[in-house]
């Protein structure tokens, strides 16, 4: 009886360990997936400040413009975007 026990304890220790795995690999990629986004929305900000008339131009656009582009903060410029005219104003 002893090593029925120990066999259904070993088990349920195996689920739960298995379910904290699933639980962590969820967290982390939720942190990334929020670190993306703040370095999305850092990057269009710059842009933004850089020339203030992106202001008036569709967020999605301006997140299309940047991941094609895959742009660091550091090399981001105004210069890399499409001539404004071209874009769809919000």
């Amino acid at each position: 009886m002893g090593s029925r026990s120990h066999d259904a304890y070993n088990e349920t220790l195996e689920k739960e360990q298995k379910r904290e795995s699933e639980v962590q690999n969820l967290k982390d990629s939720y942190e990334h997936d929020i670190k993306s986004m703040r370095e999305q929305m850092n990057q269009i900000m710059m842009m933004v400040q850089r020339n203030p008339r992106l202001a008036n131009i569709k967020p999605e656009i301006l997140v299309k413009k940047v991941n094609n582009l895959r742009l660091t903060t550091d090399t981001l410029t105004c210069a890399h975007l499409t001539p404004l005219d071209n874009l769809s104003i919000s």
